[in-house]
Order: structure tokens, then C-alpha cells, then sequence
């Protein structure tokens, strides 16, 4: 029922009175309860540690979904040493995968060339892949070429809440007036 709007008996012409009021501070609510229904954005952090050469990180879960949630295009590697040794032969993929659904990819990035220390690199998001289901696991893997050091590196993302369904949440819609119109200041 949410972002719908019911018909109302309250006069039009009652601009001061208390019904009228009523109906504006209650349209208020129901605006602000929409507004926050996804919930707060949450930052998740992992550290990874220094693989060494040619040493690779596989399916290792970090993050349980507490609640449906959708990882947001912002799925960055900050670099806190410098690589070394990654070129075209000895490239270092590194992905972000939903362990719990088949190690879907979330979210990859393949170097080819070293990075600097305090570096930033932004992983591309696979949007069929971002939707996860409440207790997902989250993990990592990180393959590197036989020469190829990625050095120690901070994984970081965001994760939204997806929102509450509407049906099933008791949301009140807005009071309208006799035109099906929200009532407002």
C-alpha cells in the first residue's frame, strides 16, 4: 500500500481545521517512514593480507547478508603497499562472489600491471550478480600469476538494505482529499 494515496470525506474547505492537520502530519509520517524504509547503507571493510608471489586466496567468505541487500557500484581494492611483479603474463584477478549462490561474481577486476602503494582501483560491478538474499556469505578470491604479488590490500564496499515489502509491512497510506490528492501544507 505503500506511495498510494486514499480518498478522503474531509471537506476542502476546512483549510484551518483539525482534520485537515491531522491528515498533513499523518502524510508526513508515511513520507518519512518511505524514506528510511530500505534502511542505512552499510560499509563493509575486509583486509587482505600479502599472498606473496603466485599465492591466490579461494572462496574465503567475510560477510553474512543480515537481511536482503543489494551491493552498490562502489566496490573498490585500496592498495596499501605497491604489487609487484603483475604484468601481462602474471596478472592478479581479484573478485568480490556470493559463496552461497554458486560463487556468482559480484564484482572482478583483472591487473595486468603493478599498482602503487595507497592506490585505488574500482572493481566492475556485475549488476545480474549484486542482489543478495538475507544470510548470503560474501567472499573473496584472488588468483595471481606464478610471479605476480599483490601486497596488502583493503577491500571495501557498500551494501543497501532492500526495502520491506509493502504488503506485508502494515505501511499506512496517505490521506487524500475527495480527488484522490495527498493532503498538504
Amino acid at each position: 500500500m505503500a506511495g498510494t494515496t486514499v480518498k478522503s470525506s474531509l471537506t476542502p474547505g476546512l483549510v484551518g481545521s483539525v482534520s485537515r492537520h491531522m491528515a498533513i502530519e499523518h502524510n508526513k509520517l508515511v513520507d518519512d517512514v518511505e524514506a528510511v524504509r530500505g534502511g542505512a547503507r552499510q560499509l563493509v571493510q575486509y583486509q587482505i593480507e600479502d599472498l606473496g608471489a603466485g599465492a591466490d586466496i579461494s572462496a574465503a567468505g567475510f560477510y553474512i547478508a543480515p537481511r536482503a541487500s543489494t551491493v552498490l557500484d562502489s566496490v573498490r581494492v585500496i592498495y596499501r603497499t605497491a604489487s609487484a611483479a603483475v604484468d601481462g603474463s602474471n596478472t592478479s584477478v581479484i573478485r568480490l562472489i556470493n559463496v552461497t549462490d554458486s560463487s556468482a561474481v559480484i564484482a572482478s577486476i583483472t591487473k595486468t600491471a603493478t599498482t602503487s602503494a595507497n592506490a585505488v582501483e574500482t572493481l566492475t560491478l556485475v549488476a545480474a550478480d549484486a542482489d543478495l538474499a538475507a544470510n548470503d556469505v560474501l567472499g573473496l578470491t584472488i588468483t595471481n600469476g606464478a610471479s605476480a604479488d599483490t601486497g596488502l590490500m583493503l577491500l571495501q564496499f557498500e551494501v543497501q538494505p532492500q526495502a520491506i515489502d509493502a504488503a506485508g509491512d502494515m505501511t499506512a497510506a496517505k490521506i487524500g482529499n475527495h480527488a484522490g490528492t495527498a493532503i498538504s501544507a
